[in-house]
């Protein structure tokens, strides 16, 4: 399903626009379509080309490199500009209508005249907060109805402003439908919803820009544990009274997931409303520091369509990623790394030590076992000793083999390794959930809560005893 599908007129970044015309001479008419993954198509009833003949601008084009596409819409009267450009072919007729068309990555659309630059920088984005209205926990519209009229109250909530190292974060809560119309109405329509606006101290890159539009949205996975994808942002261009805004298209995979329901996330914004930007600015710091152990997490959880032995490999790859980020010069103990030098040491031939020396470079290291076993216990769960190390030595044991045995070496049938995969993984989700969560800065209560106090209860027991960790019972 496309986005935007219009007729228009189109013309190089380049050409100039005179006074009190919508288009230069040289602008094509087309037809322009933003699919819903945000990839974009133009299709030009003619050739928009710097080329002496259609014949060259089609067979032997010049280099898009560094080059837009301006334009203006028919039925919106929107403007356009389209970046990252790819030539898509067409044809070039002596006795028909010759056409080129072209394949866009980014697009920005709005009311106002783009003012293309080489390096175009915004001073913020806006996404509207839809299909995330549970997990904001609105609902503040009330109704009262007598035999004679209806009466509607809304009281939206206060505006929350967060203040991050490098821009400033604040969420609206805003009302909209037909209530300020002039006319008698059959129908009236109110609906309350929330926008988000990231705004820069300094203005920032297209790419620098879309990067924290990521983010925000890979926070939301995290704390709603919906893979929903956020709105297309609207970009700001220029401050103040002179600011324009776009809507920002993008090529990206989208995820169509029904809307989280309150009880289904892990964190309620309600629940975190005063710390909401500081989790912010950790899950934005955090990216330098630890971002291939919870991008893996994220990445996963987003995917629809990983097999079973990719998704627990990534989970297990990802915790490992993690302690070992957080640990770089983690042993398994003293004792064993000494025994490992004294033994080095005790080699006659300089050569011989140099090469066993580099053998054993990583045999002091924590086993993947141990580094699972520390990166769970960091959560403060009473998880029997005995279990913990059981679930933690199969799960390496079956990462080790869909590694370098194709996943049959600790099972002896490709079905029990499915089976002990399936057992295995729902725990490791939640559990890897749980740690990325408690890194950035979540309340480890609240995380426990959800998982052993929330309506969901039931069903983390089941996955946990299932696959074979046991609670601690208390004295």
């Amino acid at each position: 399903m496309a986005v935007i599908q219009e007729h228009g007129y189109f013309w190089w970044s380049t050409e100039k626009v005179p006074d009190e015309h919508f288009a230069p001479e040289k602008a094509v008419p087309g037809y322009l379509e933003i699919a819903d993954n945000g990839t974009v198509k133009l299709e030009l009833h003619g050739f928009l080309s710097e080329d002496d003949h259609p014949i060259a601008a089609l067979f032997a084009p010049s280099p898009l490199d560094g080059k837009a596409i301006q334009g203006i819409l028919k039925a919106s009267n929107n403007n356009v500009l389209l970046l990252d450009l790819e030539s898509d072919g067409g044809r070039a007729s002596a006795g028909g209508i010759s056409h080129q068309n072209f394949r866009a990555w980014r697009a920005l659309v709005g009311r106002n005249r783009i003012e293309y630059k080489q390096n175009l920088c915004a001073s913020g984005f806006s996404v509207d907060l839809k299909g995330y209205e549970d997990w904001l926990g609105l609902g503040n519209i009330s109704s009262t109805r007598t035999r004679r009229s209806v009466t509607a109250k809304a009281k939206p909530l206060t505006k929350h402003s967060y203040t991050l190292k490098s821009s400033k974060v604040k969420l609206k809560f805003l009302l909209k439908g037909n209530v300020f119309s002039l006319k008698r109405l059959r129908t009236l329509t109110i609906e309350e919803y929330a926008e988000l606006e990231y705004s820069f101290n300094q203005d920032v890159s297209i790419d620098a820009l879309q990067e924290k539009f990521s983010l925000v949205s890979d926070l939301l996975t995290l704390l709603s544990g919906s893979s929903r994808s956020l709105e297309w942002p609207w970009i700001h261009l220029g401050r103040g009274k002179s600011q324009s805004k776009y809507q920002y298209f993008f090529g990206s995979s989208r995820n169509d997931s029904p809307p989280p329901k309150f009880f289904d996330c892990w964190v309620a914004f309600p629940q975190i409303s005063g710390s909401f930007g500081s989790l912010l600015q950790c899950w934005d710091d955090a990216q330098s520091n630890l971002g291939s152990g919870l991008q893996l997490f994220i990445g996963t959880l987003k995917s629809s369509s990983l097999h079973l032995e990719h998704k627990f490999a990534n989970f297990i790859w990802g915790l490992e990623v993690l302690h070992r980020l957080k640990n770089p010069d983690a042993v398994q103990s003293i004792e064993f790394k000494e025994k490992i030098d004294r033994i080095i040491a005790d080699i006659v031939f300089k050569k011989d030590r140099e090469w066993l020396k580099k053998r054993l470079q990583n045999a002091h290291e924590p086993s993947l076992k141990q580094r699972l076993i520390e990166t769970i216990n960091a959560l403060e769960i009473n998880f029997e000793a005995k279990s913990l190390d059981t679930f933690c030595k199969i799960c390496a044991d079956l990462r080790n083999d869909l590694s370098h045995f194709g996943g049959q070496k600790t099972f002896s049938t490709y079905d029990d390794m499915i089976q002990a995969l399936h057992e295995k993984l729902g725990a490791l989700e939640f559990l890897y959930h749980a740690v990325v969560l408690k890194e950035i800065g979540v309340e480890i209560d609240k995380i426990k809560n959800f998982i052993f106090n929330g309506r969901h209860s039931y069903k983390y027991s089941q996955i946990y005893t299932r696959a074979g960790l046991v609670i601690e019972k208390k004295n």
